[in-house]
Parts: structure tokens; C-alpha cells; sequence
């Protein structure tokens, strides 16, 4: 008897699942080799003690490739510290403005 294997490529289940949306952006701030952007995102967490809110943070920087398409990279330069920590200022200050508010 042969074994059906009902695996899904990961691709497919992320094709399949709608898009998250971010909750806030903050930026684009110029940096020293392109752009810095810094996203919060929203999940709700379910379990025994009920639903909670929790928030992530991803940052990527921006910047134009050898043939001038643009790209996103997570690595920085020393130039590209001070506005990330500008925009990760004010995704912590939007996410404890959202807790003290209870969303």
C-alpha cells in the first residue's frame, strides 16, 4: 500500500493566508545608505487565561541595487543606527501609548 503524502509546500500555505498589515510605520527616515523603515505589528494571543494583545517590531533598510531597483536589506551601516533608533523610539512609544489604551 502506498503512503499519500498531504504535505504543503510552506510557499503555498503563505500564499494561501492574507496579508498582514502592520499596525503603524514610522519612517521612511534617510540614512546614510538609503532608507530606514521600522513597522509595528498587532497579534492576538489565545489561551487558557483568555485573548491578549501583543506587539513585534521589524525594521529593514532600503537602498538602490547596482542597477538602481530598489531592495530591502535588515543589515546597517554605522550611519543607519541613528534614525533606526529614532523610529524605534516611536514604535515603543506607539505600542506602550496602546497598551496604557487597552488595544
Amino acid at each position: 500500500m502506498t503512503q499519500q503524502n498531504d504535505a504543503v509546500e510552506p510557499e503555498a500555505v503563505e500564499a494561501s493566508r492574507p496579508k498582514q498589515k502592520p499596525a503603524a510605520k514610522f519612517g521612511p527616515y534617510p540614512a546614510g545608505s538609503g532608507l530606514i523603515e521600522v513597522s509595528v505589528w498587532r497579534n492576538t494571543h489565545h489561551s487558557q487565561d483568555g485573548e491578549r494583545t501583543v506587539f513585534s517590531v521589524s525594521f529593514h533598510r532600503s537602498y538602490k541595487d547596482d542597477q538602481g531597483n530598489w531592495a530591502k536589506t535588515k543589515t546597517l551601516f554605522a550611519a543607519d543606527i541613528p534614525p533606526l533608533l529614532v523610529g524605534l523610539n516611536r514604535a515603543y512609544e506607539y505600542i506602550l501609548s496602546r497598551r496604557r489604551h487597552g488595544s
